[in-house]
């Protein structure tokens, strides 16, 4: 990841990783950055330094067989091409560049399902593949009011990156009709008019200081074990 705080993160899901391994499943890990930049010339064109591949998952994606890729903000260029050398035979690999979709992409946008979006960006602001999808809209300015007030404590425990992270976009897609949400997003009416719309129901969940914490229901979901209508899904 992006940040050295995290370096130890993956531990936290070895025996689910020694699990699968032995059943079968193949274990593949991006060589661990280093964060050692005092004898590294830093191109301040990159937002991360391009010295060892790095990319936060959530800069990341996945539609089918496609993979779209930030590289601004929470990756580099090195991640991208370590992602497409080691998976490019199974996937393929969309670069995102836009300049204002910085960091984390499930902050910017949400697959609903195929066709359907959800964002806060304007169309002409949105990846080209994205060009033709129907969108649901939702108002960005208060959860940026809310985050401009947010102090980092503890960047082992908060995303700093207040100014480009938008919880309400940040809602977990369960199947083509439902989606989780923080319960303070009750009273976006607009928004949830939008969704009724299209037929997809809310499930409103409780997380009081999700703005202090910077994190939405994806941060803090992680579906690397999941029973489904068509048996185990393990990614």
């Amino acid at each position: 990841m992006c940040e050295k705080e995290r370096f130890f993160e993956p531990f936290y899901y070895r025996d689910i990783m020694l699990d699968q391994f032995r059943k079968g499943a193949k274990w593949m890990a991006m060589p661990i950055p280093r964060h050692d930049y005092a004898d590294y010339e830093v191109d301040i064109a990159d937002d991360v330094p391009n010295q060892d591949p790095i990319m936060d998952a959530p800069s990341c994606l996945k539609y089918g067989k496609d993979i779209f890729v930030n590289t601004n903000g929470a990756g580099n260029k090195l991640g991208f091409e370590w992602l497409e050398s080691m998976f490019g035979d199974t996937y393929k690999f969309h670069a995102v560049n836009q300049k204002n979709i910085i960091g984390h992409l499930d902050s910017h946008i949400t697959i609903l399902r195929p066709g359907l979006l959800l964002t806060y960006h304007s169309r002409d602001d949105l990846p080209a593949c994205f060009k033709d999808w129907d969108i649901i809209n939702v108002n960005a300015e208060k959860d940026k009011k809310t985050s401009i007030y947010q102090t980092v404590i503890d960047s082992r425990i908060q995303d700093g990156d207040f100014e480009n992270t938008v919880l309400v976009v940040n809602c977990l897609s369960i199947d083509t009709n439902t989606v989780v949400m923080w319960d303070h997003y009750k009273t976006e009416t607009a928004m949830i008019k939008q969704f009724e719309k299209k037929n997809i129901d809310i499930v409103f969940v409780p997380f009081t200081y999700s703005h202090f914490f910077n994190q939405g229901v994806t941060c803090l979901t992680l579906e690397l074990d999941r029973d489904t209508p068509g048996g185990l899904i393990t990614y």
